[in-house]
C-alpha cells in the first residue's frame, strides 16, 4: 500500500491527536498520534503510522523510508 500511495502526483497528511497511558509517570496521560497517508484518485490508499510526536519530518521521512 505505501509503495502505491508513493506513485501518486500528491499525497495528503494528516495526523489525529490521541491520548495515550504514560508508563512512567503512572496515572498520567500523554499525547501520541496517529498519522494518515492519502494518495490520489488513482492511489486511493490510506496508510496509518502512530507516533510519539507530531514533527512533520520525522512523519514525511515515515512515508519515505
Amino acid at each position: 500500500m505505501k509503495d502505491r500511495i508513493l506513485l501518486s502526483k500528491a499525497i495528503q497528511t494528516d495526523d489525529t491527536s490521541v491520548p495515550a497511558l504514560d508508563l512512567l509517570l503512572p496515572g498520567k496521560n500523554r499525547t501520541d498520534r496517529f498519522w494518515a497517508y492519502l494518495g490520489d484518485r488513482r492511489n486511493s490508499f490510506i496508510h496509518l503510522w502512530f507516533m510519539i510526536t507530531r514533527g512533520t519530518a520525522v512523519a514525511m521521512a515515515r512515508i519515505y523510508s
